[in-house]
């Protein structure tokens, strides 16, 4: 599976590189058997336009099969526009809540946990993320549900 990973980045400290890389290392350690490929934005050089970044991070998540949203996702310009392409293009979207993702400094509420959920518990090998809960988004189809259970 090909992952992409969006969430905020204008305006918080190191454009909030720290909860994408803490997420792709929490995925990568996932008990999985299937390895993904992760495609991550934090990876970007700093110095580019806001429109600069989306003219690369588009393309990204068109090579995507899902997007993992990062909490504060909603409040990103950028993200919103990733998450409307992938919406267009039917791909799995997934919302991921662990304290350690919420930007510095923003309150983050678990996503409602009514629709689909599973949890990682602390028997994974990452030593600061105990759990991550994966929500898929509400216009999830039975399909999505199949590919949220094989990714976790």
């Amino acid at each position: 599976m090909k992952i992409y990973i969006a969430g905020p980045m204008t305006g918080l400290p190191d454009f909030n590189r720290g909860a994408f890389f803490t997420l792709e290392q929490f995925l990568r350690e996932s008990r999985s058997e299937q390895k993904h490929v992760l495609l991550n934005p934090a990876v970007l050089p700093d110095g580019l336009e806001h429109g600069d970044y989306m003219e690369i991070c588009i393309p990204m998540v068109k090579a995507a099969t899902t997007l993992i949203l990062l909490p504060g996702w909603e409040k990103s310009r950028g993200a919103q526009m990733e998450v409307a392409f992938a919406r267009f293009r039917k791909m799995t979207v997934i919302e991921a809540f662990a304290p350690e993702l919420c930007p510095p400094g923003v309150h983050c509420d678990e996503p409602e946990v009514h629709r689909i959920t599973r949890t990682l518990t602390s028997d994974m090998k990452y030593a600061n993320m105990k759990q991550c809960t994966f929500v898929l988004a509400e216009d999830s189809t039975d399909l999505h549900k199949r590919v949220l259970m094989e990714l976790l």
